[in-house]
This record gives structure tokens, C-alpha cells and sequence, in this order.
């Protein structure tokens, strides 16, 4: 069930702030969801085009690709019953006529009629294991993929199916498709299975786009514009994807490693680019950092995330002038992400420009959904059962967190933030405005809802239980 309605990327989306899990409530309060796909779908669609996405979820990515491509000419597929029902409400909510279908996309013909699909409220683990924690059994019709591709004439495909990809597609008749934007999951399957993917789609005629492909959001074209001769594509590919694996393992020294040589054989790839900087950010912000950060900006300067970057490493230096002009770039290119406004704030109060900073900081908080009961919220997150129990302090057990003086929470969750957080311009726009506007309870919680997580929110309270 849907319980709030938030702007994003130009449309109301529904979301529960009650059910869904905390990794995606952050990524849609902080509007970053899905923004590897978002971005692409803008540069790659042409109004003729005619779109199969597979894995929708809430329908952001066929929202997004419904400002080009004419709404009944996008088809959506999700084996989740309740994110079919989600995307649906959400369609009919900004007035586009995009179908939704609950369906297991099979390659085998021979596949039975329907599957066992176990879901649970955690939709991201929802999958097709019997193994699936808590999984509540439903039946899920099947159908066939090129069946699909060939009743709906589709051209494009767009696919997020958490690990699916790799029995689906290696399988599959993609004969008619000549644009096929696919996450590939490193973490979960390991880079040789990736590998053999993109040799398979090779095979059908779909060659790597080695420049659009972007954090582990592959693009592959039948036309081979931004391809590489077959030995120095799968060079950059299997770099590349062992960048990604050990930088969500936290091995920051193999990731930087294998980053340079996805770099060395494809310098044109600004994520790259982008990667390598926030990588080497900690080592080295004025030097390395800078200049990989400069040099992805350069090559796509449509890429936000690159300006952020800038941001972040100019204000790191003391360049605030331009770290300003950097995160008004960002904003120019996203103006509904919160953190690019939280973190220009923090820039002007470092410049000391406080009427502006304050507007900036009112600009992202303006952004929250919750404003009015952040505090609530906050308190909400830090009691969510999401986490792994050995996360949860035992100060917090039982009322405890109703019993936390608010401005001593947010004063101990401001230092927590700035401690930890990814990008420290927005992780001190919650300090910043505590001192900027010190009586504005409404402020420092709508900007505590956008930067902490509930790790965050359960060590403040850990500082203010035992203080």
C-alpha cells in the first residue's frame, strides 16, 4: 500500500514509508533511485522506439522513458505482484497509459505455464527461490520473451531482474532488439558469468557500448556506436566489472587497481573516470581525485554526479567558489536531487554567505516528503527491523527511543553524519544549519530525514542514551 506521494524526476511517485526497506526509501527520499538508468534512457530512446522494460518495480524507469518514447509504446514486466500494482498506481497517477503485467520472462518454451514466485516486504530479496527468508508463495504466470518482443513489436529492452539476467538473456532470441540497457549483477554472480553474458549478447549482434556504460549499468547496441575492437572490449569489460565487485567488497586498493586499467584501455569512459575519483578521494582530493573527477565532468558534462564530485573535492580544498559553481551545475542538470542543494548550503556557510546557505538548506529540505513528522520519522527508522540485530544498541531496546530529547539527537546525529557520510558537504549541511538556524526544528529534521540512515540514526542514540 502507498502511503505517501513524493516528486520525483518530474512525476509523483507513491512510496510506503511503512513496508518498503530503507535502502530504497533513502535512494527515493534522496531522489537518486534508479539514476545510472534514468540518465541513460534520456540519451538512448528515440520517439519511434518501442520499449520492453523487465523488472519495473515502482515504473520510475518507464516514467522516465515515457517524455520520449509515447506511453503505449512501453510495456512493463515484474514477476512481483505488489510492485505491478505499485507501478500501476503510479502510471495511472501521472496519467500515462504504460501497461504493467505481472509475468516470469522464460527463454525455454517448454517453461511451465506458471511459477512459484516467493515475495516478501524486502521486495529487493523477493525472488524465485524456495529458499527466499520469509518469502510468501504466489503463483506467476510465465511468458515466453520473444513471444513478448514480437506481439509488442518492441525494439529496446531495458532489464533489472536481480541476478535473472544471466539465465534469461544468455538463453534468449533477442533478434529484434537493437538497444538493450541491462544492470548486471557483479556482486552476486562474479565476473566471469558477467563476461560470458556479453559474449553471448555478442554473439546475437549486440556489441558493449564501452563509453555510455556507467557505474554497473551496461549498454549494448546493435549499431556498435561506442564499441571497441572485440579484444579490447572485453579487456575494459572484465577491468571494468572487477572495479565494480571489489569496490562493493571494500577492497579500495584492488578496486583502484582494476579502475586504472578499465581506464588505460578506454579512457573515454567517464564513470570510470568518476569511479576513480571517489575512490582515491580520501588518499588524495587536490591531486588524483581532482583530476579524474575534472576529466569525467569533461566527458559528459550531462553526468550530475561528476559536478557533485567536483563540488565535494573544490569545497575539500578550500576552492569554494568553485565548489559553488560545481553543485549549481549538479542542480542545473537534477534540480530535484536534496543533497546537491544540502551541500551547496554547506559551501555558502563555509563562504560565509548564510541567507543564501539557508535557502539552499530550506531548498533541500523542501525535498523531504516527511518534513512535517521527520522527527517521527527518524525515531520510525531507528526502530526499523532491516538491519542485522548486532546493529542495534541495547540502550534502544524497548521505549527507549521515545524517551531521546530531540535537539540532543539531532546535535549527536549531525557529528555521527559528518563523520561518516559519503559526500561530507552534505553530511555537514545538518551542523550547519543547527547553527545557522538554531530555533528551526522543522529544518534540521527534514535535513536529518535526507542524510542519515538508520546505522546513523541508531549510533546518535546510542551517544545520547549513554551521555
Amino acid at each position: 500500500m502507498l502511503t505517501d506521494v513524493i516528486a520525483f524526476d518530474g512525476f509523483e511517485v507513491g512510496i510506503d514509508l511503512d513496508h518498503w526497506p530503507a535502502k530504497i526509501l533513502r535512494a527515493l527520499l534522496r531522489r537518486h533511485y534508479e539514476k545510472h538508468e534514468l540518465r541513460l534512457v534520456s540519451r538512448l530512446l528515440d520517439p519511434a522506439d518501442r520499449v520492453i522494460e523487465l523488472g519495473s518495480a515502482i515504473g520510475v524507469v518507464a516514467l522516465a522513458a515515457s517524455r520520449t518514447v509515447p506511453p503505449d509504446q512501453i510495456s512493463c514486466f515484474d514477476a512481483n505482484p505488489d510492485m505491478v500494482a505499485a507501478a500501476t498506481a503510479n502510471f495511472q497517477r501521472n496519467a500515462k497509459p504504460i501497461s504493467a503485467r505481472n509475468a516470469v520472462l522464460v527463454a525455454d518454451r517448454t517453461a511451465p505455464q506458471t511459477m512459484t514466485f516467493y515475495k516478501t516486504p524486502y521486495f529487493l530479496s523477493s525472488s524465485l527461490s524456495a529458499d527466499t527468508a520469509g518469502g510468501s508463495p504466489v503463483e506467476v504466470p510465465t511468458l515466453h520473451l520473444a513471444e513478448a518482443i514480437s506481439e509488442r513489436g518492441a525494439n529496446v529492452l531495458i532489464v533489472d531482474i536481480e541476478g535473472g539476467e544471466f539465465d534469461l538473456l544468455g538463453a534468449a532470441d533477442l533478434g529484434a532488439i537493437d538497444k538493450l540497457v541491462l544492470e548486471l549483477h557483479v556482486s552476486m554472480a562474479g565476473v566471469a558469468a558477467c563476461l560470458q553474458l556479453v559474449s553471448d549478447l555478442r554473439r546475437q549482434g549486440l556489441m558493449l557500448d564501452a563509453n555510455l556504460t556507467g557505474h554497473n549499468v551496461f549498454v549494448f547496441t546493435r549499431t556498435g556506436h561506442g564499441s571497441l575492437p572485440q579484444d579490447q572490449s572485453d579487456t575494459f569489460a572484465a577491468a571494468y566489472l572487477e572495479g565494480l565487485q571489489k569496490s562493493d567488497a571494500g577492497d579500495r586498493p584492488g578496486a583502484v587497481e582494476a579502475v586504472v586499467r578499465a581506464i588505460d584501455v578506454n579512457p573515454g569512459n567517464a564513470h570510470a573516470h568518476l569511479l576513480l575519483s571517489q575512490l582515491v578521494t580520501r588518499e588524495d582530493p587536490a591531486g588524483r581525485g581532482l583530476e579524474a573527477a575534472e576529466t569525467a565532468a569533461r566527458l559528459d558534462p550531462h553526468n550530475e554526479d561528476a559536478f557533485e564530485q567536483l563540488g565535494v573535492l573544490h569545497s575539500a580544498c578550500g576552492a569554494g567558489e568553485d565548489a559553488e559553481r560545481a553543485y549549481s551545475r549538479a542542480i542545473e542538470l537534477v534540480p530535484h536531487r536534496p543533497l546537491f542543494h544540502a551541500g551547496l548550503g554547506t559551501v555558502r556557510t563555509r563562504r560565509g554567505l548564510s541567507e543564501k546557505a539557508v535557502a539552499a538548506f530550506e531548498a533541500a529540505a523542501g525535498l523531504c516528503p516527511v518534513r512535517a513528522m521527520a522527527m517521527q520519522h527518524i525515531l520510525d527508522l531507528a526502530a526499523r527491523q532491516d538491519k542485522a540485530p548486532e546493529d542495534t544498541h541495547p540502550d534502544m531496546a524497548g521505549d527507549g527511543p521515545g524517551r531521546i530529547d530531540p535537539d540532543a539527537l539531532l546535535r549527536a546525529l549531525a557529528g555521527v553524519v559528518s563523520a561518516s557520510f559519503r559526500f561530507p558537504d552534505a553530511a555537514s549541511a545538518l551542523h550547519c544549519a543547527l547553527e545557522a538556524r538554531p530555533g528551526d526544528r522543522a529544518l534540521h529534521c527534514a535535513l536529518a530525514a535526507l542524510v542519515a540512515t538508520p546505522k546513523d540514526i541508531r549510533k546518535a542514540l546510542a551517544l545520547v542514551v549513554t551521555a
